[in-house]
């Protein structure tokens, strides 16, 4: 009888090469649409405890510019947490990044005029409850997706299972942002930011 012999994995060589150093909490990064000789760098928070920045680094020079700057103070999980270009940016101009200010967590959209972010509107804000941890965080649209379709991580609000104020059933109710995924159609009114998963244009995506 045959004895089986266990395959070893293919092994292949990479290579690791630091592109950008000298950030402070970078906790995302992406491309513009259209624009490959640049990337984007989210950073927290601006080195004390103040919201932080989007900032443009060109490839080609290697040399940064400040292309978002937010305001706000930062506590515990807070600050500046994700941004997303539209797919349609490079005819639109518009992006989306998520924040939490002492516990106020938010979306708002803005659109690039004169080559500045502009705010246009917030999509969403509600408050976490007893502390501020487990937040509001990524923002994405879907890959070959809807573009008018925007999705959102958002954090259990920061309780604890040991926590007098943790309430599970926040994390179970669709109509609770707390703990979802949430889809945002854009083509939506949004004369006043939703605060929970039942305004027009929410839903829970997961």
């Amino acid at each position: 009888r045959a004895r089986r012999v266990a395959r070893q994995p293919e092994r292949h060589g990479h290579t690791v090469e630091r592109v950008v150093g000298g950030l402070n909490q970078p906790v995302g990064m992406t491309q513009a649409p259209g624009e490959n000789g640049s990337l984007y760098i989210v950073e927290r928070n601006d080195g004390g405890n103040q919201l932080g920045r989007v900032r443009k680094y060109d490839l080609t020079t290697q040399t940064f510019t400040t292309f978002l700057d937010v305001t706000g103070s930062i506590t515990s999980d807070g600050g500046l947490l994700g941004m997303t270009f539209h797919p349609d940016y490079q005819t639109n101009g518009l992006l989306y990044a998520t924040t939490n200010v002492n516990g106020t967590n938010a979306l708002d959209e803005y659109k690039v005029i004169a080559g500045t972010p502009t705010l246009q509107r917030r999509l969403l804000q509600y408050q976490n409850l007893n502390n501020v941890f487990h937040t509001i965080n990524e923002v994405h649209f879907r890959p070959n997706g809807n573009n008018n379709e925007l999705f959102v991580t958002m954090g259990d609000g920061g309780t604890q299972a040991d926590d007098p104020g943790f309430n599970p059933a926040l994390i179970e109710s669709t109509s609770s942002v707390y703990g979802k995924m949430l889809r945002f159609d854009l083509t939506a009114s949004f004369p006043t930011p939703a605060t929970d998963a039942t305004h027009a244009g929410v839903s829970v995506a997961a």
